[in-house]
């Protein structure tokens, strides 16, 4: 088990962070694709919080952690396919910190609410920037880590990237 997962705070930038801090309030929906101290965050955070993991070691640390652990599911991949059972327009944000992470953003843009959030983790990978054609038309904000992070984590390029869907 990394080190990181023993820590109860979200594993995003700073700057991603600080954004969810003002953006996020008590009735939001969240989904989060990959679980860990973010699951926590988010718990305190938000009434409605469905976390979506693959690995079960992953899975059980965090719900030992949790008080109440209804929303977090154990799914084998690819896991994306879980968007197809929500309504569109359902969910304020979705946070991509998982596996399969493109299929994850693509299955969850019908899914989030107009001005409702997509944040994707370590989005300066280039393997990633073919989903950004979906999501020309939202806003985009890329948040770079340029020192370490409150956990002292930081590496090279680390961004994290939100995109806020228009209003229809």
């Amino acid at each position: 088990m990394p080190e990181s997962h023993n820590i109860d705070w979200p594993w995003l930038t700073d700057p991603a962070i600080d954004f969810l801090e003002s953006y996020l309030k008590q009735d939001m929906r969240i989904l989060e694709f990959g679980s860990g101290g973010s699951t926590i965050w988010f718990n305190e955070k938000c009434k409605s919080v469905i976390t979506i993991e693959h690995d079960w070691h992953y899975y059980q640390e965090t719900k030992k952690k949790l008080k109440d652990h209804s929303g977090l599911m154990i799914l084998p991949l690819p896991y994306y396919t879980i968007m197809d059972t929500f309504l569109d327009n359902y969910f304020d944000a979705v946070i991509v910190d998982g596996r399969n992470r493109k299929r994850c953003m693509y299955h969850s843009i019908n899914k989030v609410k107009p001005g409702g959030i997509i944040m994707l983790d370590n989005s300066e990978r280039p393997y990633y920037h073919s989903v950004y054609e979906h999501l020309k038309d939202w806003e985009q904000f890329d948040c770079k880590q340029i020192e370490p992070n409150r956990i002292g984590f930081n590496y090279g390029k680390y961004t994290t990237t939100y995109w806020i869907k228009p209003n229809e």
